[in-house]
This record gives C-alpha cells, structure tokens and sequence, in this order.
C-alpha cells in the first residue's frame, strides 16, 4: 500500500501526497460558496485541476448551480490505460518534454497519479460546494484509504455517492468504504452498481440502510449475491423510513432469481415500506424470473406511484399477473411495462411473428384480463407498453380500453414491427386515441411511404437506408417523394452506393432541408463521387437556411476544403444546433483533421449552444480545445436552464442571472451588455424545451407538466410552454424526472 492520509499529518489539512514542488499548482484554497451570492473561487480554477484530475479518469463538473461533482471522466477517445488517456492533455505532455532522458517513466506515471489524488484530498477536505462523487477503482489502486477518509471529511455536504461496475471498483474499496458509509449521513443517493458485493455486508453498510433519515434513491442494478446476502439488505431496508426510489436487477439473488421476487415481495409489502418509484430489471439470460411474487408484493402496497419493468416474458402468465396489479392496486400514475428481446425469448422456436403471437393466446390468463384491468383503473396517467406481442384485434381492444379511460393521459408504445405499423396506425385512428398515443418506433422505409403521408401525426421518425429497400429501382421513383417526410422530427437518409445518387436527388434533399419546420434530429450518408465531387455545398447551404435542426450526424461524407470551410461556418455561427457528428472513414482521416481546424480557426469558441461535437479519431490538440469549450457550453446551458425554470437554490432570480452573464462575458473576453444580449438570445431561443433540457441533463426522461388552468384536463408538454412560463414549469415537474434532485 502507497502513502496515505493521515488525520493527524497537519492542523485542519491533509498529508500531500504530491511532490513538494508542485504542491501551490495542485491547493484549489479554500471553499467560499454561500447560499447567496458569487460562486466558489474554485470555479475558476476548474480546467487547472482537472488537468491533473482527467488521468486519473476523474474531473470536476458543475451539476448545479453553484455546485460540483468529482465525475468519472471518460476519455475522448476510449483506451484502456491511464497513460494512454493522459496523453491528450497538453499539461503532461509539456512535463515529459522537461524530463531527462533517464528518468523512469513508470515513477513518473505514479507521480502524477499522486499528484491528481492530492488534488481529490484537497477538494475533499476543503470544498462543501462538492456534492457528489464518483469512486473510480482504478484511481484509487493502494490508496484505498485515501478516498474512504476524504469521503469521511466531505459527509456534511456530500448528497451523492456511485460506485459503477465501468469505474473498475476493487474488493478492497468496497471494503474499506463499506466500512466508511455509515458516517455519510446526509447522503440523498446512492448507486452500488457492481459486482463486487459477494461478501456479506460490513455492519457499517447494514447500519447506513437502517438508520439513514436522507436516502432517497438507492440503485442495485448490475448487483448479484446469494440468497442470505439479498436477504439481509432487504432486512436492513424494511428499517429506512426515507427511501423513495429503488432500482434493482431482478436476477439479484444468483442461483434462483424467484427468489428476488420473494424478497422483494416482503420488502416491498411491509408497513414501514414508503416507495414511490420501483424499478425491476432483468440482467440475466439463463433464467426467466416470474413477475408474480413482485406483484403480489405491490398489490399490498399502498405508496407506490412508479413502477418500471423491463426484460421479461411478456406471455400469457405474466399478463395475468399484470392485470391482478391493475385490478387491485390503484395507487400508480406511471407503469413501464417492457419486455424481453426476441432472440432471447424465442430463439430457434418460432420462423414468424404469426407464431409467437399464436402462442402467447395459448392459455387460461391473458390479454383480456389485463385490459379490463387498465380500463377501469383509478389513477394510472402514463403507460408505457410493449406491444410486440398483440395481435390487430387485441391491440383494437387496447386502443378501445384507452379512449374509454380518461384518466390515462400519455401511451407510449414501444418494440413494434414494422410489419405491424400500417394496420396498428389506422387503428389508433379508428379508434380516436391519435391524441393520446405516441408510437416510439423507427419507421423503416422498404417499399412504400404512404404511411408516412397517411399518419403524419403518429410516424415521426423515418429510417431511409437503401440497404433496407426490397428493390433497389424503389430509390430512383421514390426520389420525389422526399417532401413526405417534411412533417418528421427525426431522419435517418443513408445512399451507401453512389451510383444511386444524382444531382436531383442532392437538390430534393436540399430543398427538404430549407422547408422543414419540424425536423429536430437528421443523419446523412451520401457519398458522392466523379462530376459530384464537390456537390455536397448545396446540401450544407440548405443546412445554414435550417431553424429547426437540434441533432445533426453526418457520415462517410467526403468534402472538399470549401466545403469544410462552409460547413466549420455553419457549425460555429448556428445558434439552434445543440448536437453535431461528424464522422469519415480510416483513408479520409486528413480531411477530419482540416475540418477541426477549420472550426477552430473560425472562431468556435463564440458558440454558446453546441453542446456535443462527436468526430471521428483524431489525436490533435483542436479537439481538446473543442472538447474544453462543450464543457463550457454544457455548464453554461445548465446554469441559464436552472435560473429559467426557477431552480436557484435559495439564490433570488436576478443573483442567478447575473452569475450567468458574468461566466460569458468572462469566457468571451467581452463586456458584460454583449453578454447579457448573448444569454438573452439563448433563452428565447429555447422553443424545444423538452429535448433541449433532456440534451443539458437537468432531465432524464420526457417530461410531461400539469396544466396550470384548472379547467384543464389535458398534458401540456414542455415545448408547449414559452419562456415565460418556464419559471413555473418546476411546480409541475415530477420530483424523479429532475435529475440530482
């Protein structure tokens, strides 16, 4: 074990564990955060540290206003050693150009890694604007201690603690922080998704679940034990007054996932139980868990308002179970119901769509049952519903259930086949439920786009890959048919061969571009070669004409200089995309490194709304600069996101706003009146609020808001909302939607 902490190495600081010469570059001073006023001075020593921190895959990041995370930080690109990540940053790579020869380089990658777990100590001890940490295993290698004592230091202002199977988390952590866990009193979540928990629980674990008055949000997914280890947690948890939300694998218990459902069944049925949201997923293929015991444990429950499933058997028995659920329990708003993957249930067994869902009618339970069970329902709002297994008849009955309840407001139906789109699509319509249900489905184009022309309100997102047509000649008549899929939020348009392209079609393409008002995510695959080299300008000339674009990939597409050049002005000067790819194959590897230069050269750093620029691999400094100024544009958004809707954290409105002008103006170099223009402009431009927020990550998922009036009985969703309205939108958010509240 390597040097270590000691409480007692100094008054109110810890033993540096850094060199002595770096040790003034490495102290980020003292913690001034207050619940009003400036941010903490180490705002602006963030990129500093992080220099330090990123080697060791670690990095600080604002995830409120005023208040930081110690994130697990991925690389740009992925590698598999803590070398090879550092090496992107310009800082170490000035420190090895002033080594001598004869130093040892294996000495100096553990001098750095001391150097970034000073920097952890520091932040730790000193900083209560950190909030929430993320414990990466293989930062912490011999200095298990280190982190568990820091952690210690941190209790009274940490709120969030991960340990993730991807952050590479040794035995020897969880020991030693499962014996630190019970003084982080003032934790509101925890995720212990990994799976080195086979050992019986530390007391200290045991105790934390007991007695914890904070916890809200605990997650157990990727976790498996054995059966006495499940049921001691559960034990522990059946004492916690404060939890809200559980997420857990249902093949928790190894040898007999049944048994997750008996011991969640009693957890989940108990009095002292209070959950609101409950989350089952199925990690293991070998077993098929039943979803009875969990029911029957839900069905006693008389707090519960969100229950997800995902990864089961969605067959004749379970849909019994689900409609005893829906019968008896009339405490949910939310139900998610998703079920396992075809290969998974049906490998080698059935040659047809005709033959499973022959099958699943094989039995005494069914469909029927459940359908009664959501008609007459009390309180349900929200469904989401795998329906790969309905047949027309029964999902006309559904749709039927759905019209005649009026207390359901939102349906979501997920895993269609394509095959079934046409005939599922006219019967929402006969039926009149347009209004109320949404298909999440990616409409493959094949042979035929009078679907798209016939149910433009219910076929939003269109895959159009030749690869897919049944004839290729289909490409060539349908040509003409591109101003069909002026009504989608989302295109999919790949021409892998280029023979098939022409200069109609880039024109057609074009002019889909310039006239969509309600395209929001757009890929393109359209190699040109020959006389239509250097065509590509008109498509990205339709691009600039664009308002509506949110999400813009493209792909294999080889373009001359000019066309970089337009398309790096493109780029920097939009103040509606949020989300750019850009990827080329391994022999066009230089034209992706002249257009990361083209966007620095034109001046990327004025962009304040790009907020992910994916590229293909390029080992160049440019895109660490890029990389540097997303994080800027994603704290920024976060910050200006959180004072429109009115999450200020006891800061008054005008304080918030003032905070966010003052960061532009710093970060622009320019005065604080063009700022305040600047972050003028990004507000009212925010007219798709619900995939702009889920983009910043102050949602998770789709957001749906009460109506203010009260003569309302309708949703409004949140793009519906202008931005004035914003500042109330939070009253109507569901708490588990927010993330890190």
């Amino acid at each position: 074990m390597g040097p270590r902490v000691s409480r007692h190495g100094g008054e109110n600081a810890p033993h540096c564990l850094a060199p002595a010469g770096a040790i003034d570059c490495l102290k980020s001073g003292p913690c001034t955060s207050r619940d009003s006023g400036p941010l903490c001075a180490i705002f602006s020593r963030l990129e500093v540290l992080n220099n330090f921190l990123r080697p060791i895959r670690l990095e600080l990041i604002e995830v409120l206003p005023g208040r930081l995370s110690l994130a697990w930080y991925q690389a740009p690109w992925v590698v598999t050693a803590i070398q090879n990540a550092s090496r992107y940053h310009p800082r170490k790579q000035e420190d090895c150009q002033n080594l001598a020869g004869n130093v040892d380089n294996e000495r100096y990658d553990e001098e750095d890694r001391l150097r970034a777990l000073s920097v952890v100590q520091d932040v730790l001890w000193n900083h209560r604007c950190v909030v929430s940490v993320d414990v990466v295993g293989e930062a912490f290698v011999g200095h298990e201690e280190l982190i568990a004592e820091a952690l210690s230091r941190a209790a009274p202002f940490l709120r969030s603690l991960r340990m993730r199977s991807a952050y590479r988390v040794t035995q020897a952590l969880v020991d030693y922080l499962g014996i630190t866990i019970w003084s982080l009193n003032h934790l509101q979540e925890v995720a212990w998704t990994h799976e080195n928990l086979q050992r019986c629980p530390s007391e200290g674990v045991l105790a934390f679940l007991q007695m914890t008055t904070t916890l809200s949000a605990l997650e157990l997914t990727e976790v498996h034990m054995p059966a006495p280890l499940g049921a001691t947690i559960f034990r522990a948890l059946k004492k916690n007054r404060s939890l809200k939300t559980l997420c857990l694998s249902a093949c928790l218990v190894i040898s007999d996932p049944n048994m997750t459902g008996e011991i969640l069944r009693d957890y989940v049925s108990s009095a002292q139980c209070g959950l609101l949201s409950l989350t089952v997923r199925k990690s293991c293929t070998s077993h098929q868990p039943s979803l009875k015991a969990i029911v029957d444990g839900v069905c006693m429950n008389k707090t519960l308002q969100h229950l997800d499933f995902a990864g089961f058997f969605l067959g004749r028995w379970n849909f019994g179970v689900m409609a005893k659920l829906l019968t008896v329990n009339q405490t949910l708003r939310r139900l998610t119901l998703i079920g396992i993957s075809l290969t998974e249930a049906f490998q080698a067994r059935f040659e047809s769509t005709k033959g499973w869902k022959h099958c699943d009618r094989e039995g005494t339970y069914g469909m029927p049952l459940c359908l009664k069970g959501i008609a007459h329902h009390e309180s349900l709002e929200q469904l989401t519903v795998d329906i790969s297994t309905f047949t027309a008849n029964e999902f006309r009955l559904f749709c039927e259930v759905v019209r005649a309840n009026k207390i359901i407001r939102m349906v979501t139906l997920v895993r269609v086949h394509d095959d079934d789109v046409s005939t599922f699509c006219g019967i929402i319509r006969k039926t009149g439920t347009e209004n109320r249900i949404r298909l999440e489905h990616n409409y493959v184009v094949k042979e035929r786009l009078d679907d798209l022309a016939e149910y433009p309100n219910l076929i939003k997102t269109v895959v159009w890959n030749v690869g897919n047509l049944a004839d290729m000649r289909f490409f060539e008549k349908s040509q003409h048919l591109f101003p069909r899929c002026a009504h989608v939020t989302s295109l999919s348009l790949s021409v892998s061969y280029a023979c098939l392209l022409s200069a109609d079609v880039l024109f057609t393409v074009a002019e889909l571009l310039e006239t969509t008002t309600h395209l929001r995510t757009l890929q393109l695959e359209l190699p040109v070669s020959g006389v239509l080299e250097g065509s590509h300008g008109i498509l990205v000339q339709a691009l600039s004409k664009n308002s509506s674009l949110r999400t813009l990939r493209l792909h294999g597409m080889r373009l001359t200089a000019r066309e970089m050049g337009q398309l790096a002005v493109f780029i920097t000067g939009n103040r509606m995309l949020c989300d750019f790819g850009f990827f080329v194959s391994e022999i066009n590897r230089a034209d992706m490194e002249m257009f990361i230069l083209e966007l620095v050269s034109s001046r990327f750093s004025d962009n304040y709304t790009v907020l992910q620029l994916s590229h293909s691999h390029v080992c160049d400094e440019a895109s660490m600069y890029i990389d540097k100024l997303i994080r800027r544009n994603r704290a920024l958004a976060m910050r200006a996101l959180h004072f429109a809707m009115g999450v200020t954290q006891n800061r008054s409105s005008s304080g918030a706003l003032e905070g966010v002008i003052r960061e532009v103006a710093e970060f622009a170099g320019v005065d604080e009146a063009t700022a305040a223009a600047v972050v003028k402009q990004a507000l009212d431009c925010v007219v798709e609020a619900d995939g702009y927020v889920k983009a910043t990550g102050v949602l998770q998922n789709s957001a749906i808001c009460r109506s203010a009036s009260e003569d309302s009985d309708w949703p409004v969703q949140l793009d519906g909302l202008d931005v004035n309205s914003w500042r109330h939108v939070l009253q109507f958010l569901k708490l588990a939607e927010v993330a890190g509240e």
